[in-house]
C-alpha cells in the first residue's frame, strides 16, 4: 500500500485581489499534497479582513481547524482531487437550509409546498383580530423561507394540513437537536474545534444521522418518511464523493 501524501492546508488573506473598501482582502486557503497545489476561496472565513487580521485568535483558529479537516477528509475520499474547492461549499451546507429551500419543494410534494404553507398561514392572520395583515403577510412570506425561529415559535395545532404540519414538527425536531448537541452560530466564543453547525459533513459522516435518529426516538417521534428522503436528497447533493 502506498504511503499517505502529507497534505499541507494554509489560510491567508489574498493581497493579489483588488482589495475591497478600506483595504480588505478575502481569505483564501493553499493546499499542498503530492505535488499539487489547489488555491481557493475559504468557507469558514468568508469575510473580508484588514493586513492586521489575527489568524491566531481562538475563534478563527477553530474555524481554520474545521475547515482543515473536512479539506483533509475530502482530499481522501475525493477520486478527483482537484474538486476540492467544489464539494467543500456543500460540505458545510446546514441541514436545515437544505430542508427549508430544496427539501420539500423538491422532494416531498407534487404542488408547491411554499405556495400551500402560505395559504395555511393567511388564514391564521385573516382570523387574527386588530392587525395589519398585508403587513404581517409579507413579514410571513420572507420569514418562513429564512429565519429558523419562525418554525420554532408556530404553534402546529394551528395548521390543518398534515404534511405541512409534519414538515414543521420535523423542522422544529431539527432545531431542537441542533440546540442541544451543536454549538449556536451567534457565539463564536462557543465553538468547539471539530463541530461548527449540523451540515451535511456531521449529519452523513460524523454520525448527525444516527444521534438525530436517537433523539427522536427518545422523543416519542417518528419521521422516517423525511429523513429518507432527506437522506436521499443529501446523496445526490454530495455527488462527488
Amino acid at each position: 500500500m502506498s504511503k499517505q501524501s502529507k497534505i499541507t492546508v494554509k489560510h491567508y488573506l489574498n493581497t493579489d485581489l483588488k482589495p475591497k473598501l478600506h483595504g480588505l482582502y478575502p481569505t483564501y486557503v493553499r493546499v499542498t499534497f503530492e505535488r499539487k497545489n489547489l488555491r481557493f476561496k475559504s468557507v469558514f472565513l468568508s469575510k473580508y479582513y484588514d493586513l492586521e487580521f489575527d489568524f491566531n485568535n481562538e475563534s478563527t483558529k477553530r474555524r481554520i481547524d474545521y475547515e482543515t479537516k473536512l479539506i483533509n477528509f475530502s482530499i481522501d475520499k475525493l477520486q478527483n482531487k482537484n474538486d476540492v474547492s467544489k464539494v467543500l461549499p456543500r460540505l458545510s451546507e446546514s441541514i436545515l437550509n437544505i430542508v427549508k429551500s430544496e427539501f420539500y419543494t423538491d422532494v416531498a410534494f407534487e404542488f408547491s409546498f411554499y405556495e400551500e404553507f402560505e395559504k395555511e398561514l393567511f388564514k391564521i392572520i385573516e382570523n387574527t383580530a386588530e392587525i395589519n395583515k398585508e403587513a404581517l403577510k409579507y413579514i410571513v412570506e420572507i420569514n418562513h423561507k429564512t429565519d429558523s425561529n419562525f418554525y420554532k415559535y408556530l404553534k402546529t395545532d394551528l395548521i390543518n394540513n398534515v404534511e405541512i404540519r409534519n414538515f414543521i414538527e420535523f423542522v422544529k425536531s431539527i432545531l431542537d437537536f441542533v440546540e442541544i448537541n451543536y454549538n449556536k452560530t451567534v457565539d463564536l466564543n462557543k465553538y468547539e474545534p471539530n463541530k461548527i453547525t449540523l451540515n451535511c459533513f456531521e449529519w452523513k459522516y460524523n454520525n448527525g444521522n444516527e444521534m438525530f435518529l436517537k433523539f427522536i426516538k427518545s422523543n416519542n417521534k417518528n419521521f422516517d418518511k423525511e429523513i429518507k428522503e432527506l437522506n436521499e436528497l443529501i446523496n445526490s447533493y454530495l455527488i462527488y464523493y
